[in-house]
């Protein structure tokens, strides 16, 4: 139900009130049957003496609380907190360690990537050490350090895909951040 807001010649507001309500100006009670009630009710509030001093009213509708909807903005923002998220890789021998998957960290797997295929192709057997997200130093082979790189951009694509599902549903169900949707 609408308010009726009463302010002053400086805009400040002195009295807001629902029609129906018992309205009190200085502690006394204004009748129902007063005009500005009865006006109230129909959206429609003058007064010739408030009026005279500048003071204006306005009708005030109360927002309407419509429900949580999410919108593909909210998937992407989902998505990139998960892709930032650390990840833990399991090389050949069940070895595993925790990676940081920030888009700096990200983007130096795959530098160092390319570097193991070209040493790899070119018969460079040069270890490479990569520092894992518990700040330990792991020591890896160019082919380990390849696996390690699929599986951080295996993890990438995944959430990708998982998001592009939740963007084409016709409504992106509420608890889209719950696990159950993504990898």
């Amino acid at each position: 139900m609408p308010k009726i807001r009463i302010r002053d010649e400086k805009g400040d507001v002195k009295l807001e009130f629902r029609p129906g309500n018992t309205v009190r100006i200085a502690g006394h009670p204004i009748p129902k049957s007063h005009p500005w009630i009865k006006a109230a009710s129909v959206g429609v509030l003058a007064h010739p003496v408030l009026e005279a001093k500048g003071y204006t009213s306005e009708l005030v509708s109360d927002p309407v609380k419509t429900p949580f909807s999410p919108q593909r903005e909210d998937v992407t923002t989902e998505r990139d907190r998960r892709i930032n998220q650390q990840v833990t890789v399991t090389l050949d021998g069940g070895r595993n360690f925790p990676v940081d998957m920030d888009y700096g960290s990200r983007a130096n797997i795959t530098n160092i990537a390319t570097v193991a295929s070209e040493n790899e192709s070119l018969g460079i057997t040069v270890p490479i050490t990569f520092r894992d997200a518990n700040n330990r130093n792991q020591v890896l082979t160019n082919k380990q350090f390849r696996a390690l790189a699929l599986q951080v951009a295996s993890q990438v694509n995944a959430i990708y895909t998982a998001s592009w599902v939740l963007k084409d549903l016709n409504t992106i169900p509420t608890d889209f951040t719950d696990d159950k949707h993504w990898p």
